[in-house]
Parts: C-alpha cells; sequence; structure tokens
C-alpha cells in the first residue's frame, strides 16, 4: 500500500516499473479500482496541488518501483518556472481527456460484449502481454 484514502501526501510518485492500481471503498466496505496505473504514470498530483488528502487508495498489484519527488522542490518550481507550471497543466488537461475516454469505454448504451472488448484493449495497450511462455 502506497497510501490511504483522506492521506496527507508529501511527494509526487511516479511509477518507473509495474503496476498498482487506485481503489476507493465504498460505504458499503466493497473496494471499487478506479484506474490501473504503469510505467510512468504519476500518483499524487492532485493532493500536491490541492494540499488536500488523497481521495483514493494506492496498492501495488506487481513488483514495483517508485521515484519519489519531495512537495517543497516541485512546488517551488511550479511556482518559479512558468515552463515547469505549463507541464503540469498540460497533465491534468491529459489526465482530465484521459478519463473522459475511459468513461466511453463503459457507457451503459454498449453491450456488455463491447465494454469488455474496450477493456481487454485498454489494458493491452497500457500494459501489453506476458512474454513468459
Amino acid at each position: 500500500m502506497f497510501f490511504f484514502e483522506d492521506e496527507d501526501l508529501r511527494k509526487l510518485l511516479c511509477i518507473t516499473k509495474g503496476a498498482c492500481k487506485f481503489t476507493k471503498i465504498e460505504t458499503n466496505g466493497e473496494q471499487l479500482i478506479t484506474e490501473l496505473l504503469g510505467a510512468g504514470d504519476l500518483m499524487g498530483r492532485r493532493s500536491l496541488i490541492t494540499q488536500k488528502g488523497a481521495l483514493l487508495r494506492a496498492t501495488a498489484i506487481t513488483d514495483i518501483q517508485l521515484y519519489c519527488l519531495q512537495k517543497e522542490p516541485v512546488l517551488n518550481s511550479i511556482k518559479n518556472n512558468s515552463a515547469f507550471c505549463f507541464d503540469v497543466l498540460h497533465g491534468f488537461i491529459d489526465d482530465t481527456v484521459k478519463v473522459i475516454k475511459k468513461m466511453d469505454l463503459y457507457k451503459n448504451h454498449r453491450t456488455t460484449k463491447k465494454r469488455l472488448a474496450g477493456l481487454l484493449v485498454y489494458l493491452h495497450n497500457k500494459f501489453g502481454t506476458n512474454k513468459k511462455d
């Protein structure tokens, strides 16, 4: 477990190897997987900017390697470097576009078969195939 819901994150985490999942615990105690993350994905960006605790729980689903950036140097770069700030904003926009595309994948007007096919394509594009035979 990397962090829990409402935890105060004091770092930005970048996955360099492996995969993890974001989950939300429902009021009935069930775990809802909201996103799968892999190499190159960042965790903690929203908490870094908003100064609020994590919305989700992050848990490794494979062996994972992370690169951690402490909060203060990142915030100083955002405040003092307009090009870096622009890149951070661009990252937020890209995240929003990804969420919208994923929402399209799960629309109820699509058949279960089409939603499952879309999910399999997403997983293949995101994580590739296991070449161990």
